[in-house]
């Protein structure tokens, strides 16, 4: 799924202060060298919140964020020990290394689903970034949870869901839900479907405010440490800067040239050329692989696809295993390793 994000770049959000207080309120740990994950990381400050609260309560914990816009992503590293600028399906995160995800993504439709659904989906798949009895936080608006209440009571336990404060709730209409990752897949607590569901409906003196104390969820720590946490994504214009740097565009011309060629009266394609197309004329030999300090090689590589989806008729989770063929170039520099898709 190419993006998701960029259909809600204007749709930024941030949580007031005041609320953000109160939310890391709920959480502490008994615990030390926590790994704490916010994928939708806008400027960085909920993170460091949550950070600078859990070091009042005596846990030391690392932050990692994901934010797909570059002015909040530049921001945010100001506040988070870790930022990579682009969104969480371009980005590269060790499995079983993080014991706490807060997810506040993009308010808004997306083909014919919610994509606080779609993030939330992916991001929770079983044996991927978060281990079992992960703590997870979501904030959405109230009438999403009519939406996200299946996907919620198959993935999280222990859940209890709080509103906004009365200064803020009649303006945002935002709710926090608090849950753990449960040890137990593939069939939902309907328990939990039922409860989630009425609060997309309960007026506002029904849902109990962040603000109060009751409840405190512990972070644990992850089985694993983080030793991957970067972004497959090769920006454009970082591209175009390292070739108008080196004398690559001048080499290719150079020996792509041909005179005998240059005198037919030759035709240009259809339809422009493709990555793909070039990559598969440098690997057949076609074009040169060595160009100054710079190695081309064409690379057609495999890319599977898994999609864990809950069959509600039969009560089985279901994976789906999509296979594509695609081709790429591989540029390698002195300054390092380089795949233009």
């Amino acid at each position: 799924m190419a993006r998701l994000e960029s259909d809600s770049k204007a749709g930024f959000y941030p949580t007031p202060d005041v609320e953000m207080e109160h939310i890391v309120k709920r959480l502490s740990s008994n615990t030390e060298d926590l790994a704490l994950l916010d994928p939708c990381a806008g400027e960085g400050k909920p993170m460091k919140m949550l950070q600078e609260h859990l070091d009042d309560v005596g846990s030391s914990s690392t932050t990692y964020g994901i934010e797909l816009e570059k002015t909040r992503a530049k921001t945010a590293e100001n506040y988070i020990d870790n930022v990579i600028n682009c969104g969480y399906e371009e980005s590269r995160m060790s499995h079983k290394a993080f014991g706490f995800m807060y997810l506040n993504p993009p308010f808004a439709q997306y083909q014919g689903d919610r994509l606080e659904r779609i993030f939330f989906r992916d991001l929770t798949k079983p044996n991927t970034y978060l281990v079992e009895g992960s703590v997870v936080v979501l904030n959405m608006p109230q009438h999403v949870l009519s939406s996200m209440a299946n996907l919620i009571s198959q993935r999280l336990e222990d859940v209890r869901i709080y509103r906004f404060t009365d200064a803020n709730f009649p303006v945002y209409k935002q709710v926090i839900v608090y849950g753990v990752m449960r040890k137990r897949r593939g069939s939902r607590d309907q328990v939990t479907k039922d409860m989630v569901e009425r609060h997309a409906y309960l007026s506002m003196d029904q849902i109990p405010t962040i603000d109060i104390d009751d409840v405190i969820y512990n972070i644990p720590k992850a089985e694993k440490e983080v030793v991957l946490f970067e972004t497959n994504f090769v920006d454009a214009e970082d591209v175009l800067k390292s070739l108008s740097e080196t004398s690559i565009l001048k080499k290719f011309e150079e020996q792509t040239s041909n005179p005998k060629l240059d005198s037919v009266n030759a035709s240009n394609p259809a339809m422009p050329l493709k990555v793909s197309h070039m990559a598969t004329a440098i690997a057949s030999g076609a074009l040169p692989e060595q160009m100054g300090n710079h190695l081309l090689v064409g690379v057609t590589k495999t890319k599977k696809t898994e999609e864990n989806e809950y069959d509600e008729e039969k009560g089985v989770e279901r994976k789906t295993e999509t296979y594509q063929a695609e081709s790429m170039i591989r540029v390698f520099t002195t300054q390092g390793v380089f795949n233009l898709e």
